[in-house]
């Protein structure tokens, strides 16, 4: 028995060795930041919406686990940086853009002592989606000194992003005129929210005006918009450490965290989704396919793009996880540093063989560290009989298309928004992200 449970481990080791990682495709939401609204007690040291340097070590933490990942285990990139294998595309906002370059510098740390690897403690706190790993701190001169430059030293990898916001850049809603003025429509209409709101604020109400001191007409008039951006303050400051704001129950802080996926996914209509999700893949997918077709016919170029990067937003991993649709896959909300990563994997003695098959590449997705899985690829597989979760490339883009528009997603871009009927605003709804055992 030992040895058979050893030749099977002994197997396992050799097809995990013969797979590669050929090519990344990364989602990443800003690290933590100063509420979007002025925060009223002045607790934060930067202004409102900007990044914190808790944020910033959130995101220089990531670009250290990814290098232990895709430079140390798997090879991906190089480990002496390759600007032809690497981009990194941001939105224009600041704590979007100083996350992107926090984490350049973990990736590729621009000083020798910070190449020493993450502990087990920082990598689970990281797998697990909490992103933030305990902070050690040291009142020692010389380690003050030796760690002073990590968010403020220089780094030479850039990050790419948009001033004026052309049809090009696909990271953001906004450059889509449909999507921008379906997302404004719902972010600045509190109307749109009266159901969400009548299920939720008659038991948060006075919780969150205990919490902010709020006048008796001040907690009467509440909405669901306000009662949003009212958790945005206290899921900040939770996070910066500062949690006696108010004590909330389980049950509250579920309803809290829940505002901002209810908001946030209602803010893209079924339309505006399709739009923004075929407009926000068709440069990733269209770099994957090079370098699939690249890899299938025997041509590993060093100098190929193999591992890109869209920093944004929670209104990114909110929208393109709903339009995704992957099967049986829960969440309550989009925390700091969120991600979302699509790894194409091939093996590579089954590239040996001739003719080459599509079948040896393979397409592995995670949601802060979950699995995620498309119906296509498990009822291929089931077909099979295997019981994989993972994708078949051929199978994967099958399922993508199948989300995407087929027409010219510029063109329809340009399609006029016109914000919901009352009936169609009652056939729209979240009941079921209301069931917190979820």
């Amino acid at each position: 028995m030992k040895i058979a449970v050893l030749t099977l481990l002994s197997t396992i080791s050799v097809v995990l060795a013969e797979q590669k990682l050929g090519f990344v495709f990364e989602i990443v939401r800003h690290g933590a930041r100063a509420p979007l609204l002025e925060e009223p007690d002045g607790f934060f040291k930067v202004k409102a919406g900007m990044l914190t340097a808790q944020g910033m070590r959130q995101r220089y933490l990531l670009g250290r686990l990814n290098r232990d990942r895709y430079i140390d285990q798997y090879g991906l990139i190089d480990k002496d940086y390759n600007p032809k294998q690497i981009l990194i595309t941001s939105t224009n906002y600041l704590r979007t853009i100083q996350s992107s370059y926090s984490e350049m510098m973990g990736l590729y740390p621009p000083h020798s002592f910070t190449k020493s690897k993450l502990s087990e403690g920082e990598n689970q706190s990281l797998k697990s989606g909490k992103g933030l790993p305990k902070l050690a701190r040291s009142s020692k001169q010389e380690d003050i000194e030796r760690l002073g430059s990590l968010v403020d030293g220089y780094t030479f990898i850039p990050v790419y992003n948009y001033y004026e916001l052309p049809l090009e850049d696909d990271v953001s809603q906004k450059t889509c005129p449909f999507t921008r003025d379906c997302f404004n429509y719902y972010y600045k209409t509190p109307s749109e929210f009266t159901q969400e709101g009548k299920y939720v604020l008659p038991f948060m109400r006075e919780s969150v005006g205990k919490a902010f001191n709020l006048s008796a007409d001040d907690i009467k008039n509440m909405d669901y918009l306000k009662y949003y951006y009212y958790g945005d303050i206290i899921h900040a400051e939770s996070f910066e450490g500062d949690p006696n704001r108010y004590k909330f129950s389980v049950e509250e802080w579920y309803y809290m965290r829940q505002s901002q996926r209810i908001v946030l996914s209602k803010g893209l209509n079924d339309q505006a989704k399709k739009l923004y999700g075929t407009k926000f893949f068709r440069k990733p997918l269209k770099a994957m396919a090079d370098r699939f077709n690249d890899l299938i016919n025997g041509n590993d170029n060093p100098d190929q793009l193999r591992y890109m990067i869209y920093s944004g937003h929670d209104d990114q991993i909110v929208n393109i996880i709903d339009w995704l649709n992957p099967q049986g896959h829960e969440y309550i909300d989009a925390t700091y540093t969120s991600t979302i990563y699509f790894e194409l994997f091939y093996d590579t003695d089954c590239l040996k063989a001739n003719p080459k098959s599509h079948s040896c590449f393979e397409m592995h997705m995670r949601h802060n560290g979950v699995p995620i899985k498309f119906d296509t690829c498990v009822n291929n597989n089931m077909q099979a009989q295997s019981g994989s979760i993972l994708c078949k490339y051929d199978d994967f883009l099958t399922y993508m298309n199948s989300k995407m528009i087929t027409d010219d997603v510029n063109v329809r871009c340009m399609d006029k928004f016109t914000p919901p009927t009352t009936q169609k605003k009652k056939e729209k709804g979240f009941w079921h992200l209301f069931d917190k055992n979820k």
